[in-house]
């Protein structure tokens, strides 16, 4: 079954696809959907004309080894069921994807979880040597296995695993066997757990792009490698994702996948993504595509960078971004109308209908917060120099607060805004945390320098500001508009 969107389908040129596999993923470790959204996403998904969906359960999965890994608003099994009925209704094939190397902080957090840790303060990366590591990793494996039956693709992470080997067990095993020694003894129970139920694992690329050529053919028999990679072109980066390694991997007969970003890919804090560079690297992968033959491309679509970083970007408010994409990997090209034209189309995607107020509110707490910052900047630099030299204490300080205030006042308006806009697509818990992380800084910056610039403001002075300045930004702005 295919959901149809005529205005959708008017964007796309061709016939036959330009890459065979054609991914979107969802990164739930951040702004997680309710279960009823996230089945409409599925269904935005097949109209955009993704046919894969990967999915990186992180803590809203049902485990069931550690039911400690399941957060607040985790799906049930059922949930879970019914993801996979109506991805297989729609045609999408569903890969799933758990960490099994570094990213585990979603798993080393835990108490109890601190001996599984390749170094003792650092969760994310775990000790392949460590007792009961192999174990663990394996349960999550399998639960996800007995929870989505019928997989073909099964996505191992295994990337920015940067201490690795810090460890003095690890360290001493690399010196004996080496990093793919390490690897294969990590690895090969995991992709052995997968490919006994008939599934291909698949793996991110970064941490094995200095391998020996021999080792990487042996990893290439037993798993696909996803190369990721979100700025400028690989010809021409030096960076992970350089064309020198996706060469090394194709000449070692392993097969690769492509990971562009829709969406996570413009800072850790970003509240909305850059069309324009999200399309220019999805067509830089395309052009990988040519040359390399790639088995398919994933549009990554990230939430956080990792567990205890900041949410970004909520999908609600990108899905013109996620349309632009799927356009750019099914034709090999942008759209006629370009950004603009996905942009208007998105309200016509399944529940998409709240886009446009999503849209709205996240451009509004993207130019809150750049005058918020500004404000704070300018409150902590006039009231420092009124407190350094008493002879320039005028009324800057009494502005600049009242211009902090301002800020804070909109914060708050803006913040209800957003509870609105994203009702019942997101848990209230997840905005909360959201407009909390972006706002709750600025309203301590306040309140921390209003004693401050009460101890150098002059009573008469604050009492005249009090009366005569403290009104909204955007209270002030409405009625300019009706003017």
């Amino acid at each position: 079954m295919m959901t149809k969107c005529a205005r959708v389908d008017n964007l796309f040129r061709r016939g036959e696809p330009a890459v065979a596999r054609r991914g979107i993923h969802f990164d739930l470790k951040g702004l997680p959907p309710t279960a009823t959204r996230f089945m409409e996403l599925l269904r935005c998904a097949a109209v955009a004309r993704f046919n894969v969906v990967l999915v990186e359960w992180e803590d809203m999965f049902p485990w069931r080894c550690d039911t400690r890994l399941q957060g607040p608003t985790a799906y049930s099994p059922e949930d879970v069921r019914n993801f996979c009925r109506e991805a297989e209704a729609l045609g999408l094939e569903l890969i799933p994807l758990v960490q099994t190397l570094g990213h585990m902080e979603t798993v080393l957090r835990l108490p109890g979880r601190e001996s599984l840790r390749e170094l003792p303060h650092d969760p994310y990366t775990i000790n392949p040597l460590a007792d009961g590591a192999a174990g663990l990793v394996r349960a999550m494996i399998r639960d996800v296995l007995d929870g989505m039956p019928g997989l073909r693709h099964f996505h191992l992470g295994a990337d920015e695993a940067w201490s690795m080997g810090l460890h003095p067990q690890t360290r001493a095993y690399m010196a004996e066997h080496g990093k793919a020694g390490l690897f294969r003894h990590h690895l090969d129970p995991l992709l052995g757990e997968v490919i006994a139920r008939g599934v291909r694992p698949v793996l991110w690329h970064d941490m094995f792009i200095d391998l020996p050529q021999t080792d990487l053919a042996a990893l290439g028999r037993q798993a696909d490698l996803m190369v990721w990679g979100y700025g400028v072109h690989p010809d021409v980066t030096d960076l992970h994702y350089n064309t020198k390694y996706i060469r090394r991997f194709h000449d070692a007969g392993v097969p690769l996948w492509g990971a562009t970003a829709c969406k996570g890919a413009g800072g850790f804090s970003s509240d909305l993504p850059d069309l324009r560079a999200r399309g220019e690297n999805a067509a830089h992968w395309m052009d990988i595509h040519t040359r390399f033959g790639l088995a398919g491309i994933v549009s990554t679509a990230w939430s956080r960078y990792s567990t205890d970083n900041l949410q970004c970007e909520p999908m609600d408010a990108a899905l013109d971004s996620m349309l632009y994409s799927g356009i750019i990997l099914h034709d090999g090209a942008a759209p006629e109308g370009g950004v603009e034209a996905c942009r208007e189309a998105a309200g016509c995607l399944p529940g998409g209908t709240a886009f446009a107020a999503c849209r709205a509110v996240m451009e509004r707490m993207a130019r809150l917060r750049t005058a918020g910052w500004a404000a704070a900047q300018m409150l902590h630099e006039h009231v420092t120099l009124a407190e350094h030299d008493a002879r320039r204490r005028a009324t800057l300080p009494c502005s600049s607060l009242r211009d902090m205030r301002r800020v804070v006042q909109d914060a708050a308006m803006l913040e209800q805004d957003i509870h609105r806009a994203f009702a019942g697509l997101i848990a209230p818990c997840w905005i909360e945390s959201y407009c909390t992380e972006r706002l709750a800084p600025l309203r301590d910056i306040c309140r921390a320098f209003e004693p401050r610039v009460r101890a150098i403001v002059p009573p008469a002075v604050w009492d005249f500001e009090e009366v005569n300045h403290h009104r909204p930004l955007l209270e002030r702005a409405a009625a300019g508009a009706g003017t």
